[in-house]
């Protein structure tokens, strides 16, 4: 749903580790058709998603996992949350 729904113009790169769910075939095939490349960490390198944890973690800790009204409004808040940090 979420590549439909989103459908970028740009190339996506949808950054994972090598679990279980995103090395399947299946799932793998899925970013294939959506053209969106697959970028896994190295394996045995716990380090490689470190950078990104990081970031969902301090997202998660300001955005303080809040309940929102409906979808609009936290997309809304998640959309002002990004943009001050893209400023």
């Amino acid at each position: 749903m979420a590549i439909r729904d989103r459908r970028s113009p740009v190339r996506l790169i949808h950054r994972t580790d090598r679990g279980g769910q995103y090395a399947g075939g299946r799932y793998r095939a899925v970013l294939r058709r959506a053209e969106i490349r697959q970028s896994m960490s190295r394996e045995g390198n716990v380090y490689d998603n470190a950078f990104m944890d990081s970031c969902f973690g301090t997202f998660k800790t300001e955005m303080e996992m809040a309940e929102f009204e409906n979808c609009r409004a936290a997309r809304r808040e998640i959309a002002e949350y990004i943009g001050y940090y893209c400023r």
